[in-house]
This record gives C-alpha cells, structure tokens and sequence, in this order.
C-alpha cells in the first residue's frame, strides 16, 4: 500500500505542475515583450534593440525549424544558423552597408527551459547617420564660417559660436532621425518576436519527468506472510523478556 500511496501522490505532483506551467503559459501570451537597453542620452535610442523572454518546456527538432522560418520570413533573408549542443543561433552577417539591418536570434533549451532572444545592433546605423551626415554636413558649415572670420567679417568669437551652434543643429537633427528609425526597428523586431513566442508556446512541451516504469506491489499473500512473520517476532520478544 505504500508503494501505491507514493505512486498516487507523484502522479498528483506531475498533474498539479503541468496545471501552474499551463497558467504561466497563458500569462505570458498576454504579455508584450519590452526591449530592455535603455535609451543613450547622446544619441535618442538605444544602441541594442533586445526582446528576451524565458518558457518552460521543450522544442521539438521541427519547433525550430518554424524560429528560422519566421525569421527568414520577416527579414527577406536565409541568414546563417549555427548549431551547439541545445543552443541554436541565426544571424544574417554584416555586410558593406553599416547600416543594414541584421537581427540575431538566439534559441537555449537547457533544463527543461527554452530561452528565446532576439536581438539587434544599432551601431551600424548610428556611426552611418552620425559619422556620414554630422561629419559631412557639419563640417562643412566650416567653410562658410571660417571664410568670414579670416577676413574679419565676423569677429573670431562669434565665429567660433556659430561654428559650435552650427555642429550643435546638426548633431540634433540627425538625433531625431536617429531616435525615429531606430523606434521602427522596434517597432518590426517586436512583431517578429511575437511570433516567436506564439511558435514556441504552441511547440513547447512539458520537460520529461522521470516516473518508474513499474512498481512492485506487494500480493495480498505476501503482506499475509509478513504480518504473520512481525506477530512471531513480537511474540518471541515477549517470552524473552518474561
């Protein structure tokens, strides 16, 4: 009876954990992912766009087939997947427009826990707008201004004001930009993501449990046989004593 009463209060375990992961499962669906970098105050918007997000369960070879799809879906491209142990990476690689988007996914099934992130760097884009348009742009306001003071139009003060505020403009409108383009990308990345965690909440199932696969229970014969054995033994403990 013992063996039983364990087994029946394990089955009850399993049964009572698959009820709270299917709760946390539901919570989460009506959960919208944040991007977690915070926001570089030189530049308007975060150099990293990251949606993260952490499942209980486990992927099927097929569950990440569909990640990658997903992604080649949204992107337009096959990208690159690499492979180690339970990890799976897709990432499109840089190439000679710095500014080109390039996503990477990042799928970890360890522990019974499928660990999604999706992610994208935005240096490209700022050294791209920054570096091209503020470089060029204002730099260029220098020979308007530099002309003026060399032939003491304008007193080398207020020429080197101009000169500062002239940078200044610049380095804000492109700021905007800057902040605008990278919201957008958000904005998609965000959307793929979605239908990440949708892909992985309908693939993912329940880690596997380990559960015997037989249980000897006693006969009614057996426990008649060792009940008898137990009132001999108490018996010859008796007459010992007295």
């Amino acid at each position: 009876m013992a063996y039983r009463d364990e087994r029946e209060a394990m089955q009850a375990r399993i049964e009572e954990l698959e009820s709270e992961l299917s709760e946390a499962r539901s919570a989460l669906a009506g959960r919208p992912p944040k991007p977690q970098p915070k926001t570089n105050p030189w530049f308007g918007a975060p150099l990293q766009v990251l949606f993260e997000e952490t499942f209980s369960g486990e992927l099927s070879e097929s569950a990440l087939e569909e990640l990658v799809s997903i992604m080649r879906t949204d992107t337009g491209q096959l990208g690159r997947i690499d492979r180690i142990g339970g990890t799976l990476a897709w990432s499109i690689a840089s190439g000679r427009d710095a500014a080109a988007r390039t996503p990477e996914l990042t799928c970890e099934a360890r522990d019974g826990r499928v660990r999604l992130r999706l992610a994208e760097n935005q240096r490209g884009l700022a050294g791209g707008l920054f570096g091209g348009i503020v470089g060029g742009v204002g730099g260029g306001g220098l020979g308007i201004w530099v002309p003026l003071m060399a032939t003491q139009l304008i007193s080398p003060v207020l020429g080197l004001a101009l000169v500062v505020l002239w940078v200044a403009l610049i380095w804000f409108l492109v700021r905007l930009g800057f902040a605008a383009a990278v919201r957008a990308r958000q904005e998609k990345l965000g959307a793929t993501f979605v239908r990440l965690t949708e892909s992985v909440e309908r693939a993912a199932t329940p880690a596997r449990v380990a559960i015997p696969q037989r249980v000897e229970v006693p006969t009614e014969t057996e426990w008649e046989a060792e009940a008898e054995l137990e009132a001999e033994e108490d018996v010859g403990a008796m007459r010992s004593r007295t």
